[in-house]
C-alpha cells in the first residue's frame, strides 16, 4: 500500500513533523504486517513544506525511525522535481520496494509520459538494475500510460534491466505496471504481456 508522508507548516517544526509521521507509519506498519501488506512510503515532489523530498533525509528517517515493514515507493517524477533522482537511487536503493515512473520538466509534477521530460531513463534503469530492484514499476502518467511503457521497454534493449528472465507488464486505463518475472515454469496469466530481452 502506497502512502504519502505529509507536509510541515513551518521549517522549524520539521523534526516534530517527521517524528509524528514516523509514529503514525509505525502503527500502520504493525497492522499491515498482520495482514501481510507492505507499506510503501512515497517520496514527495519539491513543494514547500512537503516531507520526504530529499534522498539523504528520507533514507535517514526511514532507517532510524521507521519499522522495517515500511519501504520506499520511489516516485521518479517527484525525485526529478527535487533534482534527487540519482541521490535516491544511491541513498535509498536498499529501501526501495515500489517505483512510480513519470516524467516532467524538472520543476513541476506534470506526470508526463517517460521520455517527454528531463528524467534520464537510461540512467534510472541502470540504477534499478544495480540495486537490483525486484518490485513493481508503475507508469503513472496523466494519460496513455502504455506509451511510457513502450518507451521504457525500448530502453531495455540498451540496458539489460532487472534480470535476464522475461518480465511481465500489465496496462489499465491510467496506469501501466512492469514487474520482473520470477523464474518459474508457470506461464504468465492472461493480463500480462511477456517482455523479451534481446
Amino acid at each position: 500500500m502506497v502512502v504519502h508522508g505529509g507536509v510541515c507548516p513551518h521549517p522549524k517544526l520539521k523534526g516534530s513533523a517527521y517524528r509524528l509521521c514516523s509514529a503514525s507509519l509505525n502503527r500502520l506498519a504493525r497492522l499491515a504486517r498482520d495482514l501481510g501488506v507492505r507499506i510503501a512510503l512515497e517520496n514527495a515532489p519539491a513543494l514547500e513544506g512537503w516531507l520526504f523530498t530529499e534522498a539523504e533525509e528520507t533514507a535517514k528517517v526511514m532507517r532510524e525511525g521507521l519499522d522495517s515493514w515500511v519501504g520506499l515507493c520511489l516516485d521518479l517524477g517527484h525525485a526529478n522535481t527535487a533534482r534527487q533522482v540519482e541521490a535516491f537511487l544511491n541513498a535509498a536503493s536498499d529501501l526501495t520496494i515500489h517505483v512510480h515512473a513519470h516524467d516532467n520538466d524538472g520543476l513541476k509534477d506534470l506526470h508526463l509520459t517517460p521520455g517527454e521530460g528531463r528524467v534520464n531513463w537510461r540512467k534510472v534503469l541502470e540504477g534499478l538494475k544495480r540495486i537490483p530492484f525486484k518490485g513493481a514499476l508503475i507508469v503513472e502518467t496523466a494519460s496513455e500510460p502504455w506509451r511510457g511503457l513502450e518507451y521504457l521497454k525500448g530502453l531495455l534493449s540498451w540496458v539489460e534491466a532487472f534480470s535476464s528472465s522475461p518480465a511481465s507488464m500489465r496496462t489499465t486505463r491510467n496506469a501501466a505496471t512492469w514487474r520482473p518475472r520470477r523464474a518459474s515454469s508457470q506461464a504468465p496469466d492472461s493480463t500480462h504481456e511477456r517482455l523479451r530481452h534481446p
